[in-house]
């Protein structure tokens, strides 16, 4: 190499301008990932209904049940949770067969609550037939939830 090719950038002109776009749009993502630590999600799923589930003001508490359209059962909240708890955003079904190995048993939903002030409530998921609207449902799993 001549000494004018060192001095010259391996990159230039608009190749140059991509190129520092694209490592400032990584350089904020890892940012923005550091900003979002992960404890600020609580995540439980229906064997954790023994033990009382402790959160702080403005974490998300995730609450992954079975899904089990197989057997006609649909999964509702079955308690009031406010002011205590918010709903955050509408529950999620995810297929996850890939993990659960034959079709519909890796099945779950995903649903988020939002720490809004501190107090104590008791979350209830319930099974539920498409046909039951009162009574007790099918089978039901309580979470305690302190809010500090």
């Amino acid at each position: 190499m001549t000494a004018v090719e060192l001095d010259r950038p391996a990159v230039s002109g608009p190749r140059r301008v991509a190129a520092a776009a694209a490592l400032a749009a990584v350089l904020l993502g890892v940012a923005a990932c550091a900003a979002t630590p992960a404890a600020e999600v609580v995540r439980v799923e229906a064997d954790d209904a023994r033990r009382t589930v402790e959160l702080k003001t403005g974490q998300v508490l995730e609450i992954v049940m079975p899904s089990i359209p197989g057997r006609n059962l649909t999964l509702s909240l079955g308690s009031v949770v406010t002011p205590t708890l918010e709903q955050a955003g509408e529950p999620t079904f995810h297929d996850d067969t890939i993990r659960g190995g034959v079709s519909g048993t890796g099945n779950y939903e995903a649903w988020r609550f939002r720490a809004a002030q501190p107090g104590t409530v008791d979350v209830r998921m319930d099974y539920r037939l498409p046909w039951q609207t009162t009574g007790q449902p099918t089978r039901s799993v309580t979470y305690n939830v302190v809010v500090h």
